[in-house]
């Protein structure tokens, strides 16, 4: 065929099934397949990559969701062409201006541009503010047709534009598992792991310094405590160990957002001073830190208040496995793959636009795929 598979296989030698699905993608995006030709067997294609027949249908599943191919169970996959319904999408933030975003967010950016273009689809960046002026954008893109699905990088149910975006006519998809129109349980895996990683090297007395406020207010207007917190309790208390509220460190209701790594070092130092100055048997032995950008100031507040780590205190650290952290102490880490997160997001665009559920980030196939080939604890 025109595209070296061994050259893609060495893109992604952690994963077979990827590099398959790219081989096949280029190839018909090439133009190598005409439209109604019929592929070769599974059994065929198998052989000729050195590989097995589920391998092979696994692979080529995506395609089948994105309309290059269409599967029949009698006459096999057929190539159904590159005209497909998805060819502009919306990546929508909410910030002031592109310059202030975190290395997270430029880094999935450019995680779901490069994913995005690689299915010959468009990606439509839009930022929003204070003012609406990226909402404004987003409807106006829609009433043009110039794009047929939203891809939000967090979570709908923290945003003050959710119930906007949940009302735009086009499938809007987010980290959780959630989209407009057809809502599917989240579920977030990171708080239970954390716990069970702090669990395991023999903390009992477990906090948290988070970034996510405690409570979160629904659409229904109806306050709870956000699913990070008690996701995090009762895995704890699952486990037996314990999770007191002192321990459970957060923003005041009355800050929105924390807006810069300047004030995410000043956040986590003054998270480890709330923990120093309890007293010695209040005190938690285990600490997660979440997001990533805390890592930076609980390292300096570590030596800044010479907490033998991990003697006396536990710590596990979140990480974006994309973007370099310095740990200056033995931490055990929780962490997410930036591409891995970016493809399921597209992923489930797909699915909204067949009509399916979205799927919970550690239940879609991109990531059971990554966690099998890489061996990592976690996504």
């Amino acid at each position: 065929m025109d595209v070296d598979y061994q050259a893609l296989r060495a893109e992604c030698p952690d994963n077979l099934r990827e590099s398959i699905t790219l081989y096949f993608r280029k190839n018909i995006l090439a133009g190598r397949f005409a439209v109604g030709e019929k592929l070769p067997s599974l059994r065929r294609i198998a052989e000729e990559l050195g590989t097995s027949n589920p391998n092979v249908h696994a692979a080529l599943f995506p395609l089948v969701r994105e309309g290059l191919i269409a599967g029949d169970r009698r006459t096999g996959n057929v190539v159904s062409g590159t005209n497909r319904r998805l060819t502009r999408a919306a990546i929508y933030l909410m910030h002031e201006t592109i310059d202030n975003l975190t290395p997270y967010l430029q880094t999935f950016i450019t995680a779901l541009s490069t994913e995005l273009e690689a299915r010959r689809i468009a990606p439509q960046l839009v930022i929003d503010n204070a003012c609406g002026d990226g909402m404004r954008q987003l409807k106006k893109l829609t009433a043009a047709g110039e794009i047929q699905g939203v891809l939000y990088p967090g979570s709908l149910q923290r945003t003050g534009f959710g119930p906007r975006l949940k009302k735009l006519p086009l499938p809007v998809v987010d980290l959780d598992g959630r989209c407009n129109h057809l809502v599917s349980a989240p579920r977030n895996p990171v708080p239970g792991l954390a716990v069970e990683q702090l669990h395991r090297v023999g903390a009992r007395r477990l906090g948290v310094i988070c970034t996510i406020h405690r409570y979160e207010q629904h659409d229904s207007g109806k306050v709870v405590e956000s699913p990070f917190y008690r996701n995090f309790r009762q895995r704890a208390r699952q486990l037996k160990a314990q999770c007191r509220d002192e321990w459970l460190y957060a923003p005041p209701p009355e800050v929105s957002y924390i807006p810069s790594d300047e004030a995410m070092t000043e956040f986590a130092m003054r998270g480890l001073a709330h923990f120093v100055q309890l007293p010695p048997e209040r005190r938690p032995d285990g600490l997660f830190i979440f997001p990533d950008q805390l890592i930076t100031g609980v390292m300096m507040g570590v030596l800044h208040y010479r907490i033998p780590v991990p003697e006396k205190l536990k710590l596990a650290v979140y990480r974006n496995w994309e973007i370099p952290a310095t740990l200056l102490v033995d931490c055990e880490q929780v962490g997410v793959g930036i591409r891995e997160a970016a493809r399921n997001l597209i992923e489930n665009l797909f699915r909204r636009l067949d009509g399916r559920e979205a799927l919970p980030f550690e239940q879609s196939p991109t990531v059971q795929s990554f966690r099998a080939a890489t061996g990592r604890a976690f996504w």
